[in-house]
């Protein structure tokens, strides 16, 4: 049988296995981002790029503030960098 936090560990390694949302959280940990730019950085449709910032909303991994008619995105997770930086250390030592 497997925990849920192993549950979790997966969706983890689930999300980082899709390119338009690792784009998405390279980018925003260099700050926030609205919609529309994660859409450009992206090179999908909003609809598209939407569904991946659910996805990572319901991780627990983003938090999002509104601004007008903008919602802007954020890294709510900083360990998300650490295991970017140690995945790339260790595909540079094979």
């Amino acid at each position: 049988m497997i925990s849920d936090q192993e549950k979790r560990v997966i969706q983890l390694f689930k999300m980082m296995g899709n390119v338009t949302r690792y784009k998405i959280i390279r980018h925003l940990f260099h700050g926030e981002a609205n919609v529309t730019s994660l859409t450009e950085l992206a090179g999908r449709s909003m609809p598209t790029v939407s569904r991946h910032l659910r996805f990572l909303h319901e991780l627990d991994l983003l938090t999002f503030r509104t601004e007008d008619n903008n919602i802007f995105y954020k890294i709510k997770k900083k360990c998300l960098g650490k295991i970017i930086e140690d995945s790339l250390k260790c595909i540079e030592r094979d």
